[in-house]
């Protein structure tokens, strides 16, 4: 009898100690599907995340420890001790100051905007939004006001690294820094896809992880039916009638969407698709005013363009912007818009190029790309034309490219449309705006876009 209760007293003991380790709750390394330089791993009190050197992807550029401001001390000393080379950062950040209109979008977007005591660079404000935080202006983005940031109390910056540059006066005032590697991912999802580890600074996890997720589908979504219409096109050639009809195209690119089980979001994502549902509730009513006020550059009514029935049976030839001096600087074939325009269905001719920078070409083998592109995109500032005689005026062989002999050149004046400020965190509209220019989307007269338009005539 004795022996039983021995052995008794061992299983309850040993249930037991399974029950325990059962409901322990362990680390959990957040599944980051699309950021190659970014890790996080979660835990019940804190958050760990590594920022990957770009510059060399075998190593860490910088470590920070998230804590809660409730966080006992003690506990923040044991924790501490084993990640001592970490910054530490206690969330949700109350006092931030973001380098660029990119982050401080971001904040406003998640209704954090209580957060910032000021910005970098105010001038380049272009956003109605922004504009009417009045943000106090703290000098340079490569050369802060460190008096300033000092005078504020601020808490963390939220600057972008580059190879071989350190922020040193702020190191040496103590002031932390987030590293803002985001612009250097290779995928437009994979800097999106950064919002959720800025939204876990602003104590925003579950808003930013949901904002992502839609991000994505919406992003899927188009690149589906992007495929599918290409598909269709390949395998049925569209007649020179057919092919200048966009409601016929339409028609047919709906037949190939619904055959993919998406006909659920087809309709969300035609013609009449706007950015609207991209912002918050609390922005909706800014934005529309915004559009109202905004230019014809912001909220162009996309006229119906003739495409060649030859065009429709490839992929549509690309080629960006404008040279600087006797340099064309273009896009890496690993970069951010060479992935952009490969998912809108376009072939850019540097696509097999590794690099993810800007590469400088010399004009002559520039001019070679462009005298082959079927559209020509171009964004910038003040340097881009306003109409195709401004174009031609610049230099006289761009009157011999084919986007320009067609008037399938498209412009985007960042000074006067947010493109820099909406795009970096909401892809999923830029992309649709690329397969409207590219023709893989089918547009008509009542098709808007916000940040490109056709060139005028």
């Amino acid at each position: 009898m004795c022996r039983l209760k021995l052995y008794y007293c061992l299983i309850v003991s040993w249930l037991f100690l399974l029950c325990g380790c059962a409901t322990s709750v362990q680390p959990t390394a957040q599944s980051l599907r699309y950021a190659k330089l970014l890790r996080m791993t979660e835990h019940p009190d804190h958050t760990w995340v590594e920022i990957i050197n770009p510059w060399d992807t075998t190593q860490v550029l910088r470590q920070y420890l998230l804590v809660d401001q409730a966080m006992s001390s003690s506990a923040l000393e044991a924790l501490q001790a084993q990640h001592p080379t970490s910054v530490l950062l206690r969330t949700p950040l109350q006092r931030i100051l973001p380098q660029s209109t990119v982050h401080a979008s971001l904040a406003l977007w998640m209704g954090a905007q209580q957060s910032l005591v000021g910005l970098c660079d105010t001038a380049y404000i272009i956003a109605p939004e922004l504009k009417q935080l009045r943000l106090p202006d703290f000098g340079r983005g490569d050369q802060p006001n460190l008096e300033r940031i000092l005078a504020v109390q601020t808490d963390v910056c939220l600057f972008a690294p580059f190879e071989n540059t350190r922020y040193a006066s702020l190191e040496r005032a103590g002031i932390p820094i987030v590293d803002c590697a985001d612009y250097l991912e290779t995928s437009p999802l994979g800097r999106a896809e950064w919002m959720r580890f800025y939204g876990r600074l602003w104590g925003k996890s579950q808003l930013a992880d949901s904002l992502f997720a839609q991000e994505v589908q919406h992003y899927d979504s188009l690149v589906r039916i992007v495929q599918v219409s290409t598909a269709q096109r390949a395998a049925h050639p569209l007649s020179p009638s057919t092919s200048s009809s966009p409601k016929k195209l339409a028609n047919t690119t709906k037949v190939g969407v619904r055959s993919q089980n998406v006909r659920d979001i087809s309709e969300s994502l035609r013609d009449n698709l706007t950015n609207l549902r991209d912002f918050p509730e609390s922005l909706r009513d800014n934005d529309v005013r915004s559009k109202q006020q905004t230019s014809a550059n912001s909220a162009t009514k996309v006229a119906s363009s003739t495409v060649s029935s030859s065009s429709l049976q490839r992929p549509p030839r690309v080629w960006l912007d404008l040279p600087w001096q006797s340099t064309w600087y273009v896009p890496g074939g690993s970069s951010y818009l060479a992935t952009l325009i490969a998912d809108a269905g376009g072939d850019y001719p540097l696509r097999h190029n590794i690099q993810a920078g800007s590469l400088p070409l010399p004009l002559e083998r520039a001019w070679q790309y462009a005298q082959k592109a079927d559209v020509w995109v171009i964004k910038g500032g003040d340097e881009v034309p306003s109409h195709y005689a401004a174009l031609k005026e610049q230099e006289r062989v761009y009157a011999q490219f084919p986007a320009v002999r067609s008037h399938r050149v498209w412009v985007c004046n960042t000074m006067q449309v947010p493109y820099y400020e909406y795009t970096p965190f909401a892809p999923a509209q830029l992309l649709r705006e690329w397969c409207i220019m590219l023709g893989t989307l089918p547009s008509d007269s009542s098709t808007t876009l916000r940040y490109f338009h056709p060139l005028s005539r």
